[in-house]
């Protein structure tokens, strides 16, 4: 039975005919591969190469097998088919969509390719001298198919393209087997000694298709998997860049806030000390002198900060190296910074090796060590120790700052000295920054040929260590030490910070009948002061350092508006402002948003959240007033207007039901109050307030005494979300 289903054409059952089915089942595996590859993959060349092989194997069954399974057909359908899809191949996988010329070729060739398919089938069926012609024409013209199709991959070549070279290899695999179907090589085969059942079967054809079978498959693989490489490697570029544009975009509203923040409270003193405020002489002023003076260096620190950062950058710093005496340099260091570290209950102390002395340049040198030792102060506890030790190692100098603060978490540890990173802890939240200190240090360290390192565990402290190359002196100046408005800068820097750094809340004001309450929230002490002085003489002030203070103040006081910075520790101003929106006593109060982030995204940001307006740094401090006043007296006037309105249906929703319907409660409210989780009692008591009842004639009604029927609205109040009879009334009509 077997042998009727398989009856070969010209090879007999054996050896021969034993591996022509093994290629062609080899053939088989790379329609089946490619196939689902391609449906998988969505990759187009992939199922233009299973259409050839499908070709190939049609064409090689015909070939060897009168009878497989079913009738086999003419070998030329299979031929036809590898061309045209050989076609699309080539044209896909060279990708040459952008030239026309080629398109139309390939257009053309495989028009031709489909009407010999057709040919091919309908021509068994002609007559014997018609059949011979359309075999020869199909033969003449599968050559010049054959020949179309290498002139343009021999042109691409030429010009580079490496790909139609492997595409020249697949088709000249091709061109032996058609010559070798054809004959041509008989007489060579027969006089070389080649047993002909390998050209009967025409083995030549069917090793080149295995050939390309295995390689083809395998070369779009090795393709497709370097173009997924590239491809995660380009996200993974995309992602790097957007968390470094994330990362500079915070670090342009940290600087805008550093920046603008001091001149904010630069301008409004110099604005009191021109109106006379504090009076005509310098004496009176000296205090606001002093304001002044202390925010104008933290600008000069901030804004060398920068411009020290782009030349490194831009390698336009050219060292000036000098001879320094280590052990007079950190004794300087250590009693300049000591007032500031005393503010926090910290100490300052240094060791150096006897007669230590470095080669650098002294200006990069001490904007190194006071970016480690200002940060040291910030981070550690009040009660600890910075300790500061210089050492020579062998060819190098060892300058180790320490602390006890809380640490640096391990998985921070590789990317705080990149730009604009800064380290995310509970305590980092205490302190704002640039994020340009620890990567300015790197850069001084590496223009030095030198290096930092940190070791740092959780809740242990942390080490910095910066590592000179040693240098002989030879040749060098001497540093000429000088007090210069860095060091300045430094200890004003963190003196207003550590005083920013203790939250600073005034017990809420008495109120005056004659002005509205203000809640003033500021971080920055001089601001605050600033703002408060200014502001007193129209309101009645409050202030709180933070957003978690100043949840706490509104506890005990409700003001009629309330004025936050944006950026703040511990709780922000936007925060502060959710938090508030979620507090059916809190939300009805106006907010004002007031900060250095002076963007219009950061306005339509806060504007949609639903703060009634929003003033950037610097500010006129008549503008303020005047905003404050007029949201106050808008808000006022729109609250009269609601109760009006509310008390004026109320009355006439009264005035239009009987007293029978009024008795018992709607549906419609029934239904809110079992959403509500409202109990019975309290349904009973809604039912009864919603009458308009009195708390004595529903305390009277239900036998409970007044105190308990007025604990009883305060919790049914709360619930259905009204702020009283009035509101509970109109509730769902």
């Amino acid at each position: 039975m077997f042998h009727m289903l398989i009856i070969p054409k010209f090879l007999s059952p054996g050896p021969y005919l034993t591996t022509a089915n093994l290629f062609l089942g080899m053939i088989l595996m790379a329609v089946l591969n490619c196939l689902l590859t391609g449906i998988k993959s969505r990759d187009r060349n992939y199922l233009d190469l299973s259409l050839f092989f499908t070709g190939a194997f049609i064409n090689a069954v015909s070939n060897l097998y009168s009878h497989f399974f079913i009738p086999t057909v003419e070998p030329y359908i299979g031929s036809w088919l590898s061309l045209f899809a050989f076609t699309l191949f080539s044209y896909n996988y060279l990708n040459i969509k952008n030239r026309q010329a080629l398109k139309t070729g390939r257009n053309i060739v495989a028009s031709l390719c489909i009407f010999f398919i057709i040919l091919s089938i309908i021509h068994p069926f002609a007559a014997g001298s018609i059949n011979k012609l359309i075999i020869s024409i199909m033969d003449i013209s599968a050559s010049g198919v054959i020949l179309i199709l290498l002139v343009p991959l021999i042109i691409l070549r030429t010009g580079g393209n490496k790909k139609a070279g492997t595409l020249i290899f697949f088709e000249a695999l091709m061109i032996l087997g058609a010559i070798s179907a054809m004959g041509i090589f008989k007489d060579a085969v027969a006089e070389a000694g080649i047993p002909t059942p390998l050209l009967d079967g025409n083995f030549l054809f069917l090793t080149g298709m295995v050939f390309n079978g295995l390689l083809f498959p395998f070369i779009l693989g090795s393709e497709m998997t370097e173009l997924k490489v590239n491809h995660a490697l380009a996200e993974r570029e995309k992602l790097k860049l957007q968390q470094m544009d994330i990362a500079k975009n915070d670090f342009m509203m940290n600087i805008s806030h550093e920046l603008r923040t001091p001149v904010t409270i630069i301008n409004g003193i110099i604005h009191q000390l021109r109106t006379g405020r504090w009076g005509n002489s310098i004496e009176a002023a000296d205090n606001q002198f002093e304001i002044i003076e202390r925010n104008n260096l933290r600008l000069i620190k901030q804004i060398n900060g920068l411009l020290e950062l782009s030349q490194l950058e831009q390698h336009k710093f050219t060292l000036k190296p000098a001879e320094m005496n280590l052990e007079a340099k950190l004794a300087i260091f250590t009693a300049e910074l000591q007032s500031a570290a005393e503010q926090k209950e910290i100490t300052i102390a240094s060791e150096t090796d006897e007669g230590l002395k470095l080669c650098a340049d002294p200006h990069l040198f001490d904007t190194a060590i006071l970016n480690l030792i200002s940060n040291a102060i910030k981070f550690t506890q009040p009660g600890g120790m910075i300790r500061l030790r210089a050492s020579r190692h062998h060819n190098q100098i060892n300058i180790d700052v320490s602390d006890n603060g809380p640490g640096i978490p391990y998985e921070q540890q590789d990317r705080i000295f990149n730009r604009f990173q800064q380290v995310e802890t509970a305590e980092s939240s205490l302190w704002r920054g640039a994020g340009i200190g620890l990567s300015l240090v790197k850069g001084i360290m590496e223009l030095h040929e030198g290096k930092i390192k940190l070791t740092s565990s959780p809740g242990q402290g942390s080490t910095f260590s910066l590592i000179f190359p040693y240098t002989e002196a030879e040749n060098i100046q001497k540093e000429k030490i000088r007090h210069d408005s860095m060091l300045s800068a430094y200890r004003a820097d963190l003196q207003t910070a550590i005083a920013e750094d203790n939250p600073q809340i005034t017990e809420p004001a008495a109120l005056n009948r004659d002005r509205h309450s203000l809640l003033l929230v500021e971080d920055n002490k001089d601001l605050l002061n600033y703002l408060k002085n200014e502001l007193s003489d129209t309101f009645t002030i409050t202030t709180a350092s933070n957003g978690q203070l100043a949840l706490e103040i509104l506890k005990s006081f409700k003001p009629s508006i309330i004025i936050s910075d944006v950026m703040m520790p511990e709780m922000d101003g936007r925060q502060l402002y959710r938090e508030i929106r979620k507090n059916i006593e809190y939300k009805k109060i106006p907010f004002l948003f007031l900060t250095a982030r002076n963007s219009a995204d950061e306005k339509i940001e806060a504007l949609n959240d639903g703060a009634v307006d929003y003033i950037g740094k610097p500010f006129s401090i008549e503008e303020l007033k005047a905003k404050a006043s007029a949201i106050i007296e808008s808000v006022k006037l729109s609250t009269e207007n609601y109760k009006k309105n509310l008390k004026n249906s109320v009355i006439e929703f009264i005035d239009n039901y009987s007293s029978e319907h009024s008795r018992q409660p709607g549906n419609e409210f029934k239904k809110v109050c079992s959403e509500k989780e409202l109990t019975t009692r309290e349904c009973e008591i809604a039912a009864l307030l919603r009458k308009g009842l009195s708390d004595k004639e529903i305390a009277a009604e239900l036998n409970l005494s007044v105190k308990t029927i007025s604990n009883y609205n305060t919790s049914v109040f709360r619930k259905l979300e009204v702020t009283g009879r009035s509101e509970l009334i109109a509730l769902n009509r």
